[in-house]
């Protein structure tokens, strides 16, 4: 496996309340996307990276279960959300903050994502870019029921108001799904400053210019996104399974 990853301000903010893992050796992949507060965003994000990886690699089952998986990735979330929340309690000064989070770790020939938020994973594969995880926002509601079309989405007043993340939820219910991972996949794990403004095709044109450098892939879209504007942080992490652009 390659792996490519990057994260960078953008033109328009002071600070990079982003956080990436990457640990190829145990196929263990996180970002997440923090807000609130003067250092609040920074605080939740580098706290959910910090609580998921541990517990996950503390915790990876043997073998590839499915149920096991999925059991330690849910705990791992709820531990994250749970910590953050005491944080706030324990300390007025970051009473708002949250993060987004998406988490992809490798067992075996399976791919397990898990998701909070609106930050994004996608699949690359023979029949095309896919994403893989729906975003948890006010305006993916409203797009799914049909209210709105995917174009007026894009500039939605509500586009960034998330119906979940970490610590700014009563209640979280994470997503999770598990896929296969075959030879000559590629997964892509981005921020919403790259969604927000790079639509998927051009997503897929880097990926397809570096079929066998995804470091250069990850630096390419990060530079598109500042061309567009840099309104936002942005971040990437890009793993090619061995034999990318394979039948």
């Amino acid at each position: 496996m390659k792996v490519g990853h990057r994260t960078d301000p953008g033109r328009m903010r002071p600070n990079n309340e982003d956080c990436l893992f990457i640990d190829p050796a145990h196929g263990l992949f996180i970002i997440a996307d923090g807000m609130g507060g003067i250092a609040g965003g920074e605080v939740a994000s580098f706290t959910a990276v910090q609580v998921v990886s541990q517990l996950i690699l503390e915790h990876l089952p043997a073998g590839d279960a499915t149920e096991a998986v999925y059991a330690v990735l849910m705990d791992a979330l709820l531990e994250a959300h749970e910590t953050i929340c005491q944080r706030m309690e324990d300390q007025k000064e970051l009473t708002g903050m949250g993060t987004t989070v998406v988490v992809a770790l490798l067992v075996g020939a399976k791919l397990y994502v898990g998701h909070v938020g609106d930050s994004r994973a996608y699949l690359l594969h023979a029949a095309g870019l896919r994403q893989l995880t729906d975003d948890h926002s006010i305006v993916a509601q409203i797009l799914k029921k049909g209210m709105i079309t995917a174009t007026e989405a894009r500039t939605h007043r509500l586009r960034h108001v998330l119906s979940q993340a970490l610590g700014c939820a009563p209640s979280l219910v994470p997503s999770l799904q598990a896929l296969d991972f075959r030879k000559g996949d590629v997964l892509l794990m981005c921020t919403d400053g790259l969604t927000d403004t790079v639509p998927d095709v051009d997503i897929l044109a880097p990926l397809q210019r570096h079929p066998i450098d995804p470091q250069a892939a990850c630096d390419e879209l990060v530079c598109l996104a500042n061309e567009r504007g840099g309104s936002d942080n942005v971040s990437l992490i890009i793993a090619l399974q061995e034999g990318w652009g394979a039948e």
